[in-house]
């Protein structure tokens, strides 16, 4: 994860050459806010 130009980069590590996926200051509260919450299950 990089910041950059207040966006956040996130690169695909099983496909490093392609773009990384960007959020904005917005979208990646929403995502921490999922994380604190434990709203992820990954089998």
């Amino acid at each position: 994860m990089a910041k950059v130009d207040g966006k956040y980069l996130i690169r695909d590590s099983k496909n490093p050459d392609l773009a990384p996926l960007i959020f904005d200051q917005a979208e990646w509260d929403a995502f921490v806010c999922g994380v604190e919450a434990d709203e992820f299950r990954f089998p």
